[in-house]
């Protein structure tokens, strides 16, 4: 068994360094079209996963539900300003609402190997969270970063 867990530690490892290193590399592979390029991926990937979870319109419920499917991966918890009565505000007659992501593994790949915070790699993940989010919400989901830290990031949803 502890040879099991070395292997497991090892690959993680591994998929960290290529993780990384697909940051590093996207544009001059890809070029300037790679943040939409891998948005559209991730996207395209969680509307896939998002239609094996169950429906809801409630923004609380719907995280829970995307949290509890990909246990452990990641902590958010939606965000309002004092004094707002609710998450979901409306902006040119599109709802949207802040979400504070606390727990993020791309974010800590980000950090440890020194790639820029909302480029490629979180950009993959902005687009899977978007598709899973549309798909449980029953509504078109895009996701921007309105700031990128490092023991959180702070993200608008838009719910169209």
């Amino acid at each position: 068994m502890p040879e099991d867990v070395d292997v497991y530690r090892n690959n993680i490892r591994a998929l960290l360094r290529i993780m990384a290193s697909l940051g590093h590399a996207s544009d001059t592979l890809i070029g300037k079209a790679a943040n939409a390029l891998m948005y559209q991926t991730g996207k395209d990937l969680g509307k896939i996963e998002g239609k094996k979870l169950d429906k809801s319109d409630d923004l609380e419920t719907a995280l829970k539900m995307l949290m509890k499917a990909e246990e452990g991966v990641w902590q958010i918890d939606p965000w309002k300003d004092e004094g707002a009565s609710d998450y979901i505000f409306e902006e040119g007659n599109v709802k949207k609402a802040r979400l504070i992501f606390r727990e993020c593994p791309v974010r800590q790949v980000c950090m440890t190997h020194g790639v820029e915070q909302d480029k490629v790699i979180c950009r993959i993940t902005h687009g899977l969270f978007a598709g899973m989010m549309g798909e449980i919400l029953g509504k078109k989901v895009d996701v921007h970063v309105e700031h990128a830290g490092p023991n959180a990031c702070k993200k608008i949803m838009e719910m169209k």
